[in-house]
């Protein structure tokens, strides 16, 4: 009966997938270029503490991403984290943004993983890292999301941005609307897959696809 159940649950968030990527591919469109964005970085780079994590090993999780910033002497120095998933292909996107409690933190890890290839999975991929030019800080980032698809309580937790506090994790502020139900649009439906080898364009933010993967 528990096996019937998952697999019931696996299905109906399959079903969801399209619609989901498909409603916030729409809002990223609406959202303009970064420049014009009010959640970019209007300080010319001081103030900087989100990084763009590129090439990242497909097989990755969400669990081992954070092992592997923890790991790496980063505990603690983050406050959000998101791993964009596939739920069709259960591989991750290949890339992912970590905001950074400050700009120092936010530089050494800059440092620290660009050229990264110590991975927690066997792969050739070598990390690129990078401020982001899609959204910088933390209330951006909550304001981004918090009103979003993708935190729909339909959405399995794991295919939804985290925030910590002091290395802990912190439940995300309640939406200020209401969460729109994503949309069953069926076999029909397309979606945009994205790689490790996808570079986030300069005033083009990523489209955010989502979907279930053991974390």
């Amino acid at each position: 009966a528990s096996s019937a159940a998952a697999l019931a649950s696996a299905s109906s968030a399959a079903l969801l997938l399209p619609a989901v990527a498909e409603e916030q591919r729409g809002e990223e469109a609406e959202g303009g270029k970064a420049e014009d964005h009010p959640s970019t970085d209007p300080s010319g780079g001081e103030e900087r503490t989100t990084l763009l994590l590129e090439n990242i090993p497909l097989s990755y999780t969400r669990h081992l991403l954070l092992d592997t910033l923890n790991e790496e002497g980063f505990m603690a120095c983050y406050d959000f984290v998101y791993l964009p998933m596939d739920l069709l292909s259960m591989t991750c996107s290949g890339y992912a943004f970590v905001n950074f409690r400050t700009h120092e933190d936010g530089r050494l890890a800059l440092q620290h993983f660009d050229g990264f290839a110590r991975w927690r999975v066997n792969g050739p991929e070598i990390c690129r890292a990078s401020w982001s030019s899609f959204c910088q800080g933390l209330p951006a980032h909550i304001e981004r999301y918090r009103n979003s698809p993708v935190m729909h309580e339909k959405v399995p937790d794991v295919c939804k941005p985290m925030l910590f506090v002091l290395g802990a994790p912190a439940a995300f502020p309640a939406p200020t609307k209401r969460v729109r139900v994503p949309r069953v649009r069926g076999k029909t439906s397309t979606r945009q897959r994205i790689t490790g080898n996808d570079r986030a364009k300069a005033g083009e933010p990523p489209p955010m696809v989502v979907a279930v993967c053991c974390g």
